[in-house]
Formats: structure tokens, sequence, C-alpha cells
């Protein structure tokens, strides 16, 4: 294998090879051509850096992306209404919503058990009003227990509301006071949220 001459040597053999009349020019050119050598190798090491540079942001961004897949939760569909149990007729109204469907319950009374319909409801605008409920759940339910009650649902005959999500499978369902001052201070909005889409389902 041939070896590659170093820089020395590449000088050494030019300054010799010149003519002797010519030094002053001799040595000038000897020094443009070590210059050019120097500028050479320093853009080497630079372009080395920058591409190592390059290849560990590209592992770390392919690493982020995995992680991000990994964690990604998706919402299946979710279930809200109303009870009471002290009353007469039509003492429980629930709703469910899932793969872009609305479903109307199918029962007069019930407590954290609802049945549904198989009938769809097509209005557009109460199919909205639930996918802008869906956009407002608080993220402190992911950390909640299933089947939680909050405050002390229709304890006083002030009914309560039912809610419940879905998300990869997984089901958790809650009870919720109607009164808003026995609530969580994360859920008191959201408990008004369910009261005004379930007046928007009327």
């Amino acid at each position: 294998m041939i070896g590659v001459p170093n820089e020395n040597t590449i000088i050494d053999v030019l300054y010799r090879k010149l003519p002797i009349l010519f030094f002053e020019t001799k040595l000038q050119y000897i020094c443009a051509i070590k210059l050019e050598l120097d500028c050479t190798l320093k853009l080497t090491i630079i372009m080395k850096k920058m591409l190592l540079m390059a290849c560990v942001a590209m592992l770390f961004s392919c690493k982020k992306e995995t992680t991000v897949k990994e964690t990604k939760t998706e919402l299946e569909g979710i279930e809200f209404g109303t009870f009471c149990g002290f009353c007469g007729g039509d003492c429980a109204t629930y709703y469910k919503f899932e793969q872009d469907k609305l479903y109307p319950d199918n029962v007069n009374y019930g407590y954290n058990a609802p049945t549904y319909s198989s009938n769809t409801i097509s209005d557009a605008t109460k199919i909205q009003a639930v996918k802008d409920l869906m956009s407002k759940i608080p993220s402190e339910f992911d950390t909640q227990a299933n089947d939680s009650i909050y405050g002390c649902p229709d304890c006083s005959d002030q009914c309560g509301f039912f809610f419940a999500f879905q998300k990869n499978g997984v089901k958790k369902k809650f009870t919720i006071d109607t009164r808003k001052e026995a609530l969580p201070v994360w859920l008191q909005v959201f408990q008004q949220d369910i009261r005004s889409t379930m007046e928007k389902m009327k």
C-alpha cells in the first residue's frame, strides 16, 4: 500500500526542485502550499465535527419520536348525563359518544350504570357540543380511581352528574355532585361544562 506523504515531505521536495534563482518566489510558493494544506486540514476536522453533531442530533430526534409514540393515549369515547333518585317519570338522562356517533340512553331510571339505544342522534349541533365537551376533559381524571365519587351526589335530592371516558380500551366512570362548592377546584369548571352540554342536548 502506498503511503500518503505528509506536508513536510511535500514542502521539502518543492524546495529542492524549484530553481535557486527564484528563491524569494520559491519561498512564497512553499508558504502558500503550506497555508493551503493547513486550511484543508482544518476544514476536514470541522466537517468531521459537523457530521458527528448531525448524527447525534438525528439519534436524539429518533429517540424522542419513539417515546412520544409509546406514551400517546387515545380518547375512544365518553358518556355523560344526569340522574335523580327521588322523582317520577324519566329520572335519568345519559348520552354516549364513540366512533363519531352519538347515542341516547334507553332507561328512565338508573345510577352510574346507563344503557343505550342502538339508534343515533344525527343533529350536528348536538354532536359538536359533545366534541367540545371532550376537548375540556381535565387531565386530573387520568390519575383518579375508577368509580370515584365527588361530593355527595343526590344525597339531598339535588340529583347528580355522571361522566365516563375510555382510553386505550380502559374505561373509567365518575359520579359528580351538582353542587359546585362540594367539588375539588380542578373539577368545578368541568362540572359546569357537563351541565351546559346537557342543556344543549334538549
